[in-house]
């Protein structure tokens, strides 16, 4: 919980959302401090096959997974949706508030991320 509210402090929510896309692309960001290991670029996305699981072999799901939590934590879902559709899609104000209204999941559905207060 520490270190969710030390993210938050420290970080924008626009720049919370741009740490959580790359955690969510199986990048490292920077501001999070020093890649976990070495050979973190190189290290599989996760384990496909029950024997990579018998030698445990690293993967970087295992890094980011609890990295991601935290992110998300800091952030209602429509914020970090209104990030995807605005930054990255390049939808307009007008069309995210629409698609939003329309196609939203309940915020409670997305438990990782912090609930909203204004009933949106």
């Amino acid at each position: 919980m520490q270190y969710q509210k030390e993210i938050a402090e420290k970080y924008s929510k626009e720049e919370i959302c741009e740490m959580l896309d790359n955690v969510n692309g199986w990048r490292w960001d920077d501001r999070l401090g020093e890649k976990p290991c070495e050979d973190f670029d190189d290290l599989p996305r996760y384990n496909i096959h029950w024997w990579h699981k018998l030698m445990k072999r690293r993967t970087k799901k295992q890094y980011l997974q609890q990295v991601q939590w935290n992110l998300q934590s800091c952030l209602t879902a429509k914020e970090y949706y209104h990030h995807l559709h605005t930054k990255n899609l390049g939808c307009s104000e007008e069309k995210f508030e629409a698609w939003w209204r329309r196609c939203h999941m309940d915020e409670k559905f997305l438990g990782c991320y912090k609930e909203s207060n204004d009933g949106n």
